[in-house]
């Protein structure tokens, strides 16, 4: 679980008689207000048959992400709306091409980097992962090499110019969260690692790169030249991002949880949050003391 606590959100999910997963999350309505309307969220049931079609998460990999990630989606700093599990798995495992990502997609990472953006905004120093205080610092980035012998220098043009405008606005719903695709990339290219996000680096060159397709009728003028040697071309991540394997989609939005875990919006509300754990256990202890003195 986040912070190695346990949430009681998660042990609501177990029927003490069935033993199975509640269909829905039973929630305070002050959880329920948030940039999300229950439309927009309910849009995300609609999901192409392929995917009904995909084999399931493996367990050892769905379990703690998946609770934990809407779990944390839940916590009253971010204000999403509630949403089943089931429909959060399905939205991961959308990957029809040349369709757009589910509206919960949009919503979850929209609103983890507006939590990244607004931190900085106030005046924070960048978020980092917990884990990155035990990396070495070895993180050799030069030494990847990706699909068709893609290196970092051939995401930095393209990536490097989008961590450099990520942190400029927040993702508006007014214009449906235009370029959250865009500042994700420009989010992992300036906070991930090696160590903390191993195929970061893989998920970019997939979200900015595609395939060149290959001409129709091969001439003198459609050979390989210096400059499309790999044989990828740039691509705008918001055509990309549905086609990302649902295990990478995971483990990005497992990453942005532990980025904004770290935000002083969020720290500040766990201290709060404890600080009045703390009284109500203090008023338990002492409504028992005076039951004791009856």
């Amino acid at each position: 679980m986040l912070w190695g606590l346990s949430f009681p959100l998660v042990e609501r999910l177990i029927s003490p008689r069935t033993s199975r997963l509640s269909p829905f999350f039973s929630l305070p309505p002050s959880f329920l207000a948030g940039p999300c309307s229950r439309a927009c969220l309910a849009s995300s049931l609609s999901i192409p048959h392929p995917f009904l079609r995909s084999p399931p998460l493996p367990p050892h990999r769905r379990f703690s992400p998946l609770f934990d990630g809407a779990d944390f989606c839940f916590s009253k700093p971010l204000g999403l709306s509630s949403f089943t599990i089931d429909d959060y798995e399905q939205s991961l495992y959308h990957n029809e091409n040349w369709t757009p990502p589910p509206p919960l997609m949009v919503e979850i990472h929209a609103t983890l980097l507006n939590a990244l953006i607004r931190d900085l905004a106030l005046g924070h120093e960048a978020a980092r992962p917990v884990s990155n205080a035990s990396v070495s610092g070895n993180d050799d980035i030069d030494y990847w090499e990706g699909k068709k012998g893609a290196t970092t220098d051939t995401l930095r043009p393209v990536a490097g110019s989008m961590a450099e405008q990520w942190q400029s606005r927040e993702l508006s719903i007014k214009d449906s969260r235009k370029g959250w695709e865009a500042a994700l990339v420009g989010c992992l290219w300036e906070r991930a690692t090696l160590e903390t996000l191993p195929n970061y680096l893989d998920n970019i060159l997939h979200l900015t790169f595609e395939d060149k397709p290959a001409p129709t009728r091969p001439t003198w003028s459609t050979g390989p030249s210096q400059a499309s040697g790999h044989g990828l071309v740039p691509t705008k991540p918001e055509k990309r991002y549905t086609s990302l394997h649902h295990l990478h989609k995971l483990d990005i939005i497992t990453f942005l949880i532990e980025l904004v875990s770290q935000t002083a919006a969020v720290r500040d509300f766990m201290e709060d949050s404890t600080a009045a754990l703390t009284e109500v256990r203090k008023d338990q202890v002492e409504a028992k003391r005076e039951w004791k003195r009856m």
